[in-house]
């Protein structure tokens, strides 16, 4: 017989639900979670009892591993740039402090001419090195180089007489060297240079 308030239940299913609801309450007040997985299964183990569709546990989506995104691969080596970068480390070995404000020029032999064509003129920072915003457009094709520093003035402004008025540096490099680095060690009397890494 159904009434305004939906189909009557047995006795039978009235005292489980309210026998699920006395033992839910219980429950909380013991400090279960009436949530967690293990409870519910507990729950639905018991005679008469069903857990409710509401507290069913849901299934957790596993949390995605930021380290398991997928990486660019790198280009291949067809698209690579075969240039090579340059810098550069002057040092006074008589301080032992870098040579700040050595005047410089950066220079390629052309050829068929053999003639120098001047790409950079600048001069070293406080760290003896220069700006990488001077060498930044500087990507080196294969070919030989000129490192022209001004050694005179420089020694001149420090208060000594310089015997080298210039130090020139020549290299080669070839397309399989991703990088130079080239240091300076100067004194008024000798200077030292080497290939560096």
């Amino acid at each position: 017989m159904e009434g305004n308030t939906g189909p009557c239940k047995s006795p039978a299913a009235t005292t489980a639900l309210l026998a699920t609801v006395l033992f839910l309450g219980a429950s909380a007040s013991a400090g279960h979670d009436p949530q967690s997985p293990r409870f519910l299964s507990t729950l639905s183990k018991r005679p008469h009892f069903s857990v409710p569709h509401n507290l069913k546990p849901k299934t957790q989506r596993p949390a995605e591993d930021s380290l398991s995104t997928p990486t660019p691969s790198e280009a291949p080596a067809g698209d690579r740039e075969p240039n090579a970068s340059l810098t550069v480390h002057a040092l006074n070995v008589l301080t032992g402090l870098p040579a700040t404000g050595l005047a410089m020029r950066f220079l390629r032999l052309e050829e068929p001419n053999a003639s120098w064509m001047e790409l950079m003129k600048s001069a070293t920072n406080t760290d003896g090195r220069l700006d990488k915003s001077s060498l930044a457009p500087q990507r080196l094709k294969a070919g030989t180089y000129k490192l022209h520093f001004e050694t005179g003035p420089y020694w001149h402004q420090q208060g000594y007489r310089s015997f080298y008025p210039y130090v020139e540096v020549v290299f080669t490099i070839t397309e399989a060297e991703p990088k130079v680095h080239i240091p300076l060690l100067l004194s008024p009397y000798s200077y030292t240079t080497y290939r560096g890494s």
